[in-house]
């Protein structure tokens, strides 16, 4: 009997050594391409060696297509390219799948869909509180992807999200036009293009910018937003103490504040219409109180100024200049005049030389002041340089006698040193002169009135004499 199994054994190994050899089912020859055919019908299969991972890992020189069945993980393993890859399990290609290929340059896992629609990889998670991911990609080697899409006439890369974030990158840079964002986490180069560098599709779109709170989480900084047909740039409401600051050529030039003040420490220059408490100014620059008891504008200064100027030229200015008030014509304007006008119609004017002139825009010739029109005053004082008429009373004065002062007269039809009315009429009444005149008159007179009492008294007591005589 062993003699026979023996023969038999060695039958068998020559035939399949030398043709094609089929194993079970009818008694017919093999495929013609294989070298092995089995048939186990439909109750029976092929058994794999079966092995844990340490006794697949334990296998020496292992032949390259050799297969075994993993014990471990429950998944049969081919060894290719000098490694072991897992081929799938009892249900099929294994899910989870792990596996790992040690050759270089040959892809990990590769799927083709050929067609004219659909998708070469799939990946859907549906089951978890806190985390998970339809497709993940781990790329540890200096230069590699994670994940990489790239498309011909379609899309490189597609990412969707109904409720959550469609793209999260956990650290690195993202780059989109470039393979090597190196100037920042998200870096978007539009390949010197006239196309849109980046552009938000939404109903409000936002770029919100935020920083990490510590304890308190995310805290929102600062937003670009369009609402409606309006663009807003600014600090959030989160952010109380943040300013809304303008830079440019690296030097801050514009400070917002959140309640609203705004500090420019620079110079300002604008082309158009300024309006402050109105949104419809009508002048170059229009302030409007809003109707309430705060100061319209407020200047302060060692010595606050406002100039006025033509062509570059400074014409008129106000300025407070210690406790003074200033008001009128600079240096620069050397032939101007200050004039106040009131109900449409010029009133008072100053000329260069500091004459003023009311009711009338020329100061007649020699005056300081020149008025057209009446004067009312409860007190007068003129300051007259000349002598006041007390040389009257002196011994050498020679006073006129009435005769002479009648002949005077009744040539001249005035008083002795008293201009004529002709005179008057044309060139006005001197008041201090005029006055130094009517008080050397009234001394005159006085004098006059002094030896005429005097005469009185002497012709009295000349009478008083003859009437006691008698």
């Amino acid at each position: 009997m062993k003699t026979i199994v023996i023969f038999l054994f060695c039958l068998i190994s020559f035939s399949i050594l030398q043709a094609q050899v089929k194993i079970g089912g009818a008694a017919t020859n093999p495929h013609a391409s294989a070298i092995l055919e089995l048939d186990g019908g439909t109750t029976r299969g092929l058994l794999m060696p079966r092995m844990t991972t340490a006794n697949m890992n334990a296998i020496a020189s292992p032949a390259e297509g050799l297969m075994i069945y993993n014990t471990t993980d429950k998944a049969t393993y081919i060894r290719t390219n000098n490694a072991w890859v897992k081929v799938g399990s009892g249900s099929g290609f294994a899910l989870p799948y792990d596996g790992q290929v040690n050759a270089p340059n040959i892809p990990a896992f590769s799927v083709w869909n050929i067609g004219n629609a659909g998708t070469g990889i799939f990946g859907k998670t549906s089951v978890g509180s806190n985390g998970g991911a339809g497709v993940h990609g781990d790329a540890t080697i200096l230069g590699s992807y994670g994940i990489k899409g790239t498309g011909l006439d379609g899309i490189g890369g597609y990412f969707s999200s109904t409720n959550k974030y469609s793209l999260v990158t956990n650290k690195g840079n993202v780059g989109f036009g470039t393979l090597t964002p190196t100037n920042a986490f998200v870096e978007v180069n539009a390949l010197n293009t006239n196309a849109t560098t980046m552009m938000l599709l939404d109903e409000n779109p936002t770029i919100q910018l935020s920083n990490s709170g510590g304890n308190s989480g995310v805290i929102n900084k600062g937003f670009l937003q369009v609402s409606n047909h309006d663009l807003k740039i600014g600090t959030n409401f989160e952010n109380s103490l943040g300013q809304f600051i303008i830079r440019t050529g690296g030097v801050d030039r514009v400070f917002v504040w959140s309640n609203g003040y705004t500090r420019i420490p620079g110079n300002v220059g604008i082309l158009s219409r300024v309006g402050i408490g109105t949104d419809s100014a009508k002048a170059k620059l229009e302030i409007n109180a809003l109707n309430t008891s705060d100061p319209v504008l407020v200047l302060n200064d060692e010595s606050p100024t406002i100039f006025f100027q033509n062509a570059g030229v400074d014409k008129g200015f106000v300025q407070v200049a210690g406790n003074d008030l200033k008001i009128g014509n600079p240096f620069s304007n050397s032939d101007g005049k200050f004039i106040i006008r009131t109900g449409g119609t010029d009133r008072v004017f100053v000329d260069n030389n500091g004459n003023v002139a009311i009711g009338s825009s020329q100061v007649a010739n020699g005056y300081r002041l020149s008025i057209n029109g009446r004067v009312i005053a409860e007190e007068m004082r003129i300051q007259n340089s000349t002598a006041w008429p007390d040389y009257v009373f002196k011994s050498d004065y020679h006073l006129l006698s009435l005769a002479e002062t009648k002949a005077f007269i009744s040539r001249n039809n005035r008083l002795p040193g008293i201009p004529a009315a002709a005179e008057i009429e044309k060139e006005g009444i001197p008041v201090g002169k005029m006055q130094t005149l009517m008080m050397e008159k009234i001394e005159e007179l006085t004098l006059h009135l002094i030896k005429a009492q005097e005469q009185i008294e002497h012709l009295q007591k000349e009478v008083q004499k003859l009437s006691t005589n008698k």
